[in-house]
């Protein structure tokens, strides 16, 4: 089911979201073990929806996307809606998981 284009494409894209909102803010010095875990188990649910070899599951993005956004609402809580830093709204925070949850959702309409 991955060499499908129609699920290759959502999947990459995802994929690629993934690293860069990890790779936006170890640019920026500002590396949060708890968003960078968020990244991971959603790439992980996405990629166990669509490999063979992990025994494909219709629970597992929508699984996935719930603890990302666990996760997330964890960060805020614990770091605020201002990153401290730049005392400036986390907007790259929502671009991103709004990006993530609109991926996710077009690979899991693919996968289904």
């Amino acid at each position: 089911m991955i060499f499908e284009k129609r699920v290759l494409i959502p999947l990459g894209l995802l994929i690629v979201w993934q690293i860069l909102d990890v790779a936006v803010h170890v640019a920026a010095q500002q590396a949060e073990p708890i968003r960078i875990a968020s990244n991971a188990v959603l790439t992980a649910g996405a990629l166990s929806a669509v490999l063979p070899t992990l025994s494909p599951s219709r629970f597992a993005i929508p699984l996935a996307v719930v603890v990302y956004l666990m996760l997330h609402v964890l960060f805020l809580s614990l770091n605020g809606f201002v990153n401290p830093t730049t005392e400036a709204p986390r907007l790259p925070l929502f671009v991103f998981v709004l990006g993530s949850l609109g991926l996710s959702q077009w690979l899991r309409q693919r996968v289904s």
